[in-house]
């Protein structure tokens, strides 16, 4: 029973999503999250626009080569999206309308919102790319991208 640990809440104390998992109520979590209420912060809704990738059907314009397409997966294990092997997309189905929400720009921050949730990547390159709608597209507006990266992926982001 050595290293065993009991958190006890009071489900009125429940985190707003009632979340019960043994992780997220660790003494060390705990202890973390009353400090951060104790100072001020801001959402990432105020540090960077939010967006999301293509909610369009688009299977049918995969392809080996061309412009790249980052799906969630395309993020896990790499900071630096550039590092994946995504699928591409051909320039014709790039230009569409309906995909120019999703185009990305350099020093965007992706954030997997399906999947592997959580997992971040940084785009720095200015090459043309886009982004399937399981990726958060998140362009800071008041921080550096390169910062607001390295917070996510870090255990506190």
């Amino acid at each position: 029973m050595n290293g065993l640990e009991i958190s006890e809440i009071k489900l009125s104390e429940l985190e707003r999503t009632k979340r019960i998992d043994s992780e997220f109520y660790k003494k060390e979590n705990l202890a973390i999250k009353a400090l951060l209420e104790k100072q001020t912060c801001e959402t990432i809704a105020d540090v960077a626009s939010i967006s999301d990738g293509n909610h369009f059907g688009i299977s049918d314009s995969f392809q080996d080569e061309g412009i790249p397409y980052y799906r969630g997966q395309d993020t896990t294990g790499n900071f630096f999206i550039e590092q994946s092997s995504p699928i591409c997309i051909d320039e014709e189905s790039y230009n569409k309308g309906y995909m120019k929400r999703s185009h990305l720009k350099q020093r965007d921050v992706l954030l997997s919102i399906v999947g592997t949730v959580g997992s971040v990547s940084l785009v720095t390159t200015i090459s043309d790319a886009t982004c399937s709608c399981k990726l958060a597209i998140l362009r800071p507006k008041t921080i550096n991208s390169e910062y607001l990266a390295t917070f996510l992926y870090s255990n506190f982001g």
